[in-house]
């Protein structure tokens, strides 16, 4: 039988994280642990507030749910997800942290790694990009400085903050990335997005409204630039 435990926990931030939707100075999230023959995975899902979702919500959903959860048998990840995702209709979070949570414990169980379970190769590198936070461009040359890293993403939500964009550019020889977190408008990004191409941005994150796929279509036929969706692409 199963053992399912939580916690919440409330991590700091080094600096105050800005986005178009909010300031941050912790990211509370939920930590989710499964028991099993005296193994045990860890499994962790960030509350999201633009999400409506809070580890409170996760908490009570998990608690609502504990007993036909510790009733699972062991079987592949792949059915522990999909037995969750119809467990938990309305809170992929919750099912994110016990999906990772599942997998943690089924490598312990099987003694592989996840790559060897799924056949796959092992990675050797992998990059990553730090993300700067709307600031002012003092603060922002200031955590620049003091996180050297080859790869940048960068909040960006007006004129303003392109200008500090390329500020930063002069700072450092790393790659650029943005993210608007689907502030502008199409006129705005119309506006926006031949400035960051003359920059040599690597790819510009949701600069449209999730749900705005209309005008989306129009950009991609009308700007040679990446996009990648973020709020957007919320369920397989």
């Amino acid at each position: 039988m199963l053992k399912v435990q939580f916690k919440k926990i409330n991590t700091p931030f080094r600096h105050p994280f800005t986005t178009s939707y909010e300031t941050k100075t912790h990211q509370p999230a939920l930590l989710i642990s499964i028991a099993y023959d005296g193994l045990r995975g860890i499994g962790e899902a960030p509350a999201i507030s633009y999400y409506h979702i809070s580890v409170e919500k996760m908490i009570n959903d998990l608690q609502e749910k504990a007993q036909q959860l510790e009733k699972y048998a062991i079987t592949e990840p792949a059915r522990f997800w999909h037995f969750c995702h119809h467990l938990f209709p309305d809170n992929p979070f919750l099912v994110c942290a016990l999906d990772l949570a599942y997998w943690d414990l089924y490598t312990k169980l099987k003694k592989q790694s996840i790559t060897q379970i799924l056949e796959i190769d092992q990675p050797t590198f992998i990059p990553t990009f730090y993300t700067l936070a709307m600031d002012t461009e003092e603060k922002m040359l200031e955590k620049l400085q003091a996180q050297p890293w080859d790869n940048y993403k960068v909040k960006i939500t007006d004129e303003r903050s392109i200008e500090i964009l390329k500020e930063l550019k002069k700072h450092k020889n790393s790659n650029f990335a943005v993210d608007a977190n689907a502030a502008w408008n199409y006129d705005e990004a119309k506006n926006f997005i031949p400035q960051l191409q003359a920059l040599d941005v690597l790819f510009i994150e949701q600069p449209l409204a999730k749900d705005n796929y209309t005008e989306m279509q129009l950009l991609k036929k009308e700007f040679d630039v990446p996009f990648f969706a973020d709020e957007s692409f919320q369920t397989e």
